[in-house]
């Protein structure tokens, strides 16, 4: 090993100044790589699988004008801020190859203790996300090829887990990464090309888009608040220093250059990615973006199988400090293959692994809770220290106007950090209804699981939860929900159904304006949605309502109970036979005989009559959402008015 003990060396800490830096003691080889290489662990860590997926969790919170800003900016200023932090390395004459140390340095022991519990917490929380990204990405292998239910997520995370933990112990520090970052830069363009094309393809063929923000003015600020804040996560992996020992000298300079290819180069995949997956699919985009694209098997399995191997490499990226602060605790030196530190590596870091692995599989929607810790760490860390430290270090050579920007700064984000500790607080809190330990080995419906049971209405297979698309309660493939004329795939914001079969809007209206009316060219539902009972119809009753047959469901219209000789049922709403009408005219309809538009029922007559109004159905569109409204709240007055008074 290198530099294993403390050593004098000459640096450079600013222009025109040369002094002997104190080296710390490591266990790791450091100094030792290029900028280049050191460029390209930066950019591993923002070209993975989550990474690639915020076309998902920040462009359909913000929109396109929000999303695009706020990427922009979030280069910007995320550049600026690792470079405050890769100026300092060298602060003081001495070598700072930890994060921990460098606050340390400035502020004293217990900002040392408190850094180090913040990084600690930040990257254990990050492993434990790669162990559930890379066994999710294993278990989309497997679906796509099995339509049973032998394995589970925890199995997945348990062999992710393994994968790791035997990876660790074969790549002793960062430097030792060397071809496999080669490999991973593989597997990045891998998912991304596969990503990039599926989308393109699917976002051709569909004719209509949703980019509008979804939710209450309440929920879009809390979903808002928390994109904003993902958008800070991008770039930062609240371990800059660490990443800097390895850099040869002089670090400064070369720890730059890094960070500049970082910024440039490697961000281009991740904005193609966001924008492309974005633009396809818009509002209805998935945050893992492999759940939304179509394509064949074997090339979205290949995707899978290349966002797996490169989460395992990632999280070597991201556990190394805690690999480091073990192996210097210790003193691992001497050949890395030497039994004694072969051991102790199975050990140390087989018994970390396998802990973060256990609450991995037994909390597998972490993804809460890291979204608080991140508001707790990762902005701390990488913004609001950094602007901190470097002007409590430069104090005397800051003029006025900078100090200002710096304690700017340190206030927008200490803000925007307590603002994303209370979205995720609140997004824990509506979640926390459905959390169940080891929740995919559970036979009732759980979070991020739900419609493992359930069958698709187009194919009858099976629906898992990363192919899953539920239109008005009824399940279909994302692959499968297509328009039954143009086969086009669909979104949520854009179909229109016909007694059960379902239409792209522009083919809907086209069909009409061809033929003027519904009967003609339309084709025959060979498989109404109501052949089947849907899962809802089909659940187990409680012992009262098994006396009642029926007493679980409620009228789609009214909000009222509904019972069997009063129900009609069409595309797994239930109704009374005097509600189901024309929700314009109200008219007399059957199951045979009706049209519906987001939710709403109309019979064919004003369906029609409606449409040559206006020459599209945009504006009934708008009035469905209003009467969609009106239902809510009156459903909701019924509710107040049914509880007794005490």
């Amino acid at each position: 090993m290198k530099d294993t003990g403390a050593k004098k060396r000459t640096g450079d800490v600013s222009v025109g100044e040369h002094f002997d830096i104190e080296v710390p003691d490591t266990a790791h080889q450091i100094s030792s790589d290029s900028w280049f290489q050191v460029a390209f662990v930066l950019t591993t860590g923002i070209n993975n699988a989550y990474v690639l997926g915020y076309s998902g969790t920040v462009m359909v919170p913000l929109g396109w004008v929000g999303g695009v800003v706020g990427l922009v900016l979030a280069t910007a200023i995320s550049l600026y801020a690792n470079a405050l932090v890769a100026k300092l390395h060298e602060f003081g004459g001495k070598r700072h190859i930890r994060y921990r140390d460098l606050a340390g340095f400035i502020y004293g022991r217990k900002a040392y203790c408190l850094t180090w519990g913040l990084q600690y917490v930040n990257l254990f929380m990050i492993n434990c996300g790669f162990i559930i990204l890379a066994g999710s990405a294993l278990k989309a292998v497997y679906v796509l090829f099995r339509d049973d239910h032998a394995m589970k997520l925890p199995h997945f995370i348990a062999i992710a887990g393994l994968f790791c933990a035997v990876f660790a112990i074969g790549v002793p520090h960062l430097s030792a990464l060397g071809i496999w970052l080669v490999v991973s830069t593989i597997f990045s363009l891998i998912f991304i090309v596969v990503a990039i094309v599926l989308a393109a393809k699917d976002g051709v063929k569909t004719h209509s888009r949703d980019y509008e923000i979804q939710g209450t003015p309440l929920s879009k600020l809390f979903t808002i608040t928390a994109a904003a804040a993902n958008l800070t996560f991008v770039f930062n992996t609240g371990m800059l220093p660490e990443i800097q020992a390895t850099v040869r000298q002089p670090v400064v300079k070369n720890m730059m250059k890094a960070l500049y290819f970082q910024f440039t180069v490697g961000v281009l995949p991740m904005l193609a990615v966001t924008f492309i997956g974005y633009w396809a699919y818009g509002s209805s985009t998935s945050t893992y973006l492999l759940n939304s694209v179509t394509g064949p098997l074997w090339v979205k399995a290949l995707a899978n199988i290349s966002a797996f191997l490169q989460s395992v490499i990632c999280l070597h990226i991201f556990a190394s400090p805690t690999y480091e602060y073990m192996d210097t605790k210790f003193g691992v030196t001497g050949s890395t293959l030497a039994l004694k530190n072969l051991t102790f590596r199975i050990m140390a870091r087989g018994g970390y692994l396998a802990v973060s692995t256990l609450l991995s599989a037994l909390l597998p929607f972490l993804g809460d809770f890291m979204s608080f810790t991140g508001a707790v760490s990762t902005i701390p860390l990488t913004f609001i220290l950094a602007n901190h430290m470097y002007y409590k270090a430069k104090d005397n050579k800051l003029n006025h106007m900078q100090k200002l920007w710096h304690w700017v700064n340190v206030v927008f984000f200490s803000l925007m950090s307590v603002a994303a500790a209370i979205a995720a607080v609140r997004l824990i809190s509506v979640d926390s209804k459905n959390f169940h330990v080891f929740a995919d080995l559970r036979k009732t419906k759980t979070m991020s699981f739900t419609g493992t049971q359930q069958k698709c209405r187009a194919c009858e297979k099976t629906v898992y939860p990363m192919e899953l698309l539920s239109a008005d309660g009824v399940p279909f493939h994302k692959s499968c929900f297509k328009c039954s004329h143009c086969k086009s795939t669909l979104q949520l914001s854009n179909y229109s159904s016909m007694e059960g079969v379902l239409y792209c809007k522009p083919h809907f209206e086209q069909l009409f304006k061809e033929t003027g009316s519904f009967n003609k060219n339309f084709q025959s539902p060979a498989k109404p949605l109501t052949d089947k009972p849907t899962p809802e119809l089909t659940r187990t009753p409680s012992r009262v309502a098994g006396m009642f047959s029926g007493t679980q469901d409620k009228c789609a219209t009214c909000s009222k109970t509904v019972y069997p000789i009063e129900k009609v049922t069409v595309e797994s709403q239930c109704y009374h036979k005097s509600c189901f009408k024309c929700s314009h005219g109200g008219c007399p309809i059957s199951p045979s005989n009706y049209a519906a538009l987001e939710g709403i029922l109309y019979c064919k007559h004003h369906f029609a009559q409606l449409f040559k109004e206006k020459g599209s159905y945009n504006h009934l569109i708008k009035s469905a959402s209003i009467k969609r409204s009106a239902a809510a709240a009156a459903a909701a007055d019924a509710a107040v008015e049914a509880v007794p008074e005490s």
